[in-house]
């Protein structure tokens, strides 16, 4: 029996980023389990509407998700402290990079 790979999408202000890589994931790979965490509601909550098995908010939320997830995909400013208009703490930066998960980060930039 094959393993149930988990992505960890984790995103920022609007989450508008997060929403397409969950709607994009969904459609390429519909069995994919996804955990969506927001550094903030709004985000948290268009990356679930998008279709995320589960969602959470907040910092300990990414550190906890991280533990679980074999795949962290996001912008790569999530990766540096006090990045997107500071909503990236540096326990968010750390966890991610610490995480013994696969990172994919997305080049983005305003």
């Amino acid at each position: 029996m094959r393993k149930k790979y988990v992505v960890l999408v984790v995103d920022a202000q609007g989450g508008g980023l997060g929403r397409q890589l969950i709607m994009n994931i969904r459609k390429e790979l519909p069995d994919m389990h996804i955990i969506a965490v927001g550094t903030n509601c709004m985000a948290t909550n268009n990356m679930l509407k998008a279709g995320a098995d589960e969602a959470a908010t907040g910092e300990n939320s990414i550190r906890v998700a991280g533990k679980k997830a074999d795949f962290i995909i996001g912008p790569i400013g999530m990766m540096i402290a006090d990045a997107m208009l500071g909503e990236i703490t540096p326990g968010i930066a750390t966890s991610i990079a610490q995480a013994h998960a696969k990172r994919i980060l997305i080049p983005f930039s305003n």
